[in-house]
């Protein structure tokens, strides 16, 4: 519904039986999953954030060791347009992305995985 400055507020029917929609339809909550985090490789976790109705999904993939090539080729199978891997040769955490064209970009965290 459009309200015009200066013009009285008028309801339509269909307002009112919205309105009343949204009155009786119970929110939907998600609660927080105890635990908060995923504890096993393929779980999921969704926690809401406070009161918005953000959710964030949490999973827990394995990280095993493997090449850029290997990052890039499992990168395109999955239909993303990055993948985060252990690099088998630095032992760094990386994300191979899909810049433009034929051309990707690698990121690389300065730290190493043991």
């Amino acid at each position: 519904m459009v309200e015009k400055v200066g013009e009285p507020l008028t309801l339509t029917a269909e307002d009112l039986a919205a309105e009343a929609q949204a009155e009786s339809t119970p929110e939907v909550e998600v609660e927080a999953a105890h635990p908060t985090r995923p504890e096993t490789a393929g779980e999921a976790v969704e926690t809401q954030l406070g009161d918005s109705p953000v959710v964030v999904r949490d999973k827990l993939y394995e990280a095993n060791p493997m090449s850029v090539d290997q990052a890039l080729y499992e990168m395109e199978m999955v239909g993303h347009p990055f993948y985060l891997f252990i690099d088998e040769e630095t032992k760094q955490p990386c994300a191979v992305y899909l810049r433009h064209g034929w051309t990707y970009g690698i990121i690389r965290l300065d730290t190493t995985v043991h």
